[in-house]
Protein backbone atom coordinates (compact mmCIF):
# COMPACT_ATOMS: atom_id res chain seq x y z
CA UNK A 1 0.00 0.00 0.00
CA UNK A 2 2.83 2.42 0.82
CA UNK A 3 4.42 1.71 -2.56
CA UNK A 4 1.18 2.48 -4.39
CA UNK A 5 0.76 5.77 -2.49
CA UNK A 6 4.33 6.81 -3.25
CA UNK A 7 3.91 6.01 -6.96
CA UNK A 8 0.55 7.81 -7.18
CA UNK A 9 2.06 10.88 -5.50
CA UNK A 10 4.87 10.85 -8.06
CA UNK A 11 7.74 10.45 -5.60
CA UNK A 12 9.98 8.43 -7.97
CA UNK A 13 9.58 11.09 -10.68
CA UNK A 14 10.27 13.88 -8.18
CA UNK A 15 13.44 12.15 -6.99
CA UNK A 16 14.53 11.73 -10.61
CA UNK A 17 13.92 15.45 -11.28
CA UNK A 18 16.13 16.33 -8.30
CA UNK A 19 18.90 14.19 -9.87
CA UNK A 20 20.18 12.93 -6.56
CA UNK A 21 19.55 12.88 -2.84
CA UNK A 22 17.10 15.44 -1.54
CA UNK A 23 15.58 16.27 1.82
CA UNK A 24 12.07 15.12 2.61
CA UNK A 25 10.86 18.71 2.88
CA UNK A 26 12.26 19.54 -0.59
CA UNK A 27 10.77 16.33 -1.93
CA UNK A 28 7.38 17.10 -0.38
CA UNK A 29 7.40 20.62 -1.82
CA UNK A 30 7.81 19.20 -5.32
CA UNK A 31 4.80 16.87 -4.97
CA UNK A 32 1.19 17.75 -5.78
CA UNK A 33 0.24 18.21 -2.12
CA UNK A 34 -2.28 20.85 -1.01
CA UNK A 35 -0.63 24.01 0.30
CA UNK A 36 0.44 25.17 2.78
CA UNK A 37 3.05 22.49 3.21
CA UNK A 38 2.74 21.82 6.93
CA UNK A 39 5.34 19.74 8.78
CA UNK A 40 2.68 17.06 9.35
CA UNK A 41 2.67 16.39 5.59
CA UNK A 42 6.44 15.90 5.64
CA UNK A 43 6.02 13.56 8.62
CA UNK A 44 3.37 11.59 6.71
CA UNK A 45 5.73 11.31 3.73
CA UNK A 46 8.46 10.09 6.09
CA UNK A 47 6.12 7.40 7.44
CA UNK A 48 5.31 6.28 3.89
CA UNK A 49 8.95 6.21 2.84
CA UNK A 50 10.34 4.40 5.89
CA UNK A 51 9.08 0.86 5.04
CA UNK A 52 10.09 1.33 1.41
CA UNK A 53 13.61 2.29 2.47
CA UNK A 54 13.69 -0.78 4.70
CA UNK A 55 12.51 -2.96 1.78
CA UNK A 56 15.23 -1.52 -0.47
CA UNK A 57 13.09 0.51 -2.89
CA UNK A 58 14.78 3.75 -1.77
CA UNK A 59 17.87 4.66 0.22
CA UNK A 60 18.21 7.04 3.13
CA UNK A 61 21.22 9.15 3.95
CA UNK A 62 21.97 11.21 7.02
CA UNK A 63 21.26 14.94 6.99
CA UNK A 64 24.88 15.69 6.21
CA UNK A 65 24.58 13.63 3.04
CA UNK A 66 21.62 15.47 1.56
CA UNK A 67 18.51 13.88 3.00
CA UNK A 68 16.48 11.05 1.57
CA UNK A 69 16.46 9.79 -1.96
Amino acid sequence: MALKCIVVLGVPDAIHRHQGPTSLSDLASSLPLPLPLHHSKVDALRRLMRPLVHAGFFTATDKGGGGKS
